[in-house]
């Protein structure tokens, strides 16, 4: 396919639930290939619309809707047929700038009986958080962040509350966290409920997403004179922007990509790192995402792979004793390099 498509517009049918079966990426290919992992099987493989460097791909509903975001700062959805292959593209919003991320709010409803199409916010470089249903032809522009002298912030990420469908923060070109709360987006401060900022960057010129303090870890109702409440350290950031998740039953661990192309693992409440193994052979891990109910992790960067991770087998004593000594050292060479560069 050569030129962008219609598609129709998904209305009043129910969303099927992602089991974790699948996994979508998206590259500098301009295309999303879509892997059915447990079988290591490319399912489909088709080009996206977009004109530059695909910054992140969703699955929206099931397996069969997928939404990208791009460099070009287009917001794309792809429909697929139940066999598989492409039946479709459309542009669901532009913006004036690289869009790098998105995120699902989930509208609330029946799990059992009837679940709505989530609402899709992305965030692009413009200063513009756009708010999307996939069912309406129109997207809603519904903040546009400036600094004191009137300039728009470049934002970078964006995610929302699982347990509050009408909260959403962001972080990009400035040293705040904002959180926002869509039911107050038409007030004055365009439904800003607080912002944060680390103690160490209040004076300083240095962007969130630049790792100048590690990864932090805040409560939600903090103002931007509250220092945050955990900092896991150990890893860089400064080359791309960085993912970071939860990982575990509990979400007792905080996980990262790198600089020096390693994943970093972090107790969430003590801040120690329990784990650090390499992902990308180019030197860049930049994309975590968990597995919604089993142990699995698929990681990406500036390689041309998408990893996918698995609890090891349990050995003897002295196996575990040699590759637990291995690690160790492994864990101390990366941390001090990283500490001096």
């Amino acid at each position: 396919m050569t030129r962008e498509q219609e598609v129709e517009r998904p209305v009043g049918r129910e969303r099927e639930i992602s089991t974790g079966n699948r996994i979508a990426s998206g590259s500098d290919d301009l295309k999303i290939k879509i892997w059915d992992w447990e079988r290591r099987k490319q399912v489909v493989s088709f080009p996206t619309g977009h004109r530059e460097n695909v910054f992140q791909s969703k699955f929206v509903s099931g397996d069969l809707l997928i939404a990208s975001c791009s460099r070009d700062g287009q917001v794309m959805l792809a429909q697929l047929c139940p066999a598989g292959s492409l039946r479709s593209t459309s542009r669901l919003a532009q913006h004036r700038g690289p869009a790098h991320k998105m995120c699902l709010i989930q509208e609330q409803g029946c799990i059992f009986l009837y679940i709505k199409f989530p609402i899709l916010l992305s965030a692009g470089e413009d200063g513009q958080v756009i708010s999307i249903d996939i069912r309406e032809e129109n997207s809603d522009k519904i903040v546009l962040l400036k600094n004191d002298k009137g300039r728009k912030i470049p934002l970078y990420s964006i995610h929302n509350n699982p347990v509050n469908r009408n909260q959403f923060c962001t972080a990009g070109r400035d040293p705040y966290i904002r959180i926002f709360d869509r039911r107050y987006i038409g007030n004055a401060k365009q439904g800003e409920m607080a912002k944060f900022c680390p103690t160490e960057l209040r004076t300083t010129k240095v962007n969130v997403n630049e790792g100048a303090v590690g990864v932090i870890l805040i409560g939600m109702y903090v103002d931007e004179n509250t220092n945050y409440k955990s900092r896991f350290r150990g890893h860089r950031n400064s080359a791309t922007v960085k993912g970071v998740n939860y990982y575990g039953g509990r979400s007792e661990y905080v996980i990262s990509g790198s600089d020096c192309g390693n994943v970093f693992f972090w107790d969430k409440e003590t801040e120690g790192i329990v784990n650090i193994f390499h992902g990308d052979d180019n030197g860049v891990v930049n994309v975590l995402e968990s597995h919604p109910t089993l142990p699995v992790l698929a990681t990406s960067g500036l390689d041309e792979e998408v990893k996918v991770w698995l609890p090891t087998l349990s050995m003897n004593d002295s196996e575990e004793k040699k590759i637990l000594k291995k690690k160790k050292d492994y864990m101390l060479r990366t941390i001090s390099r990283n500490l001096v560069e």
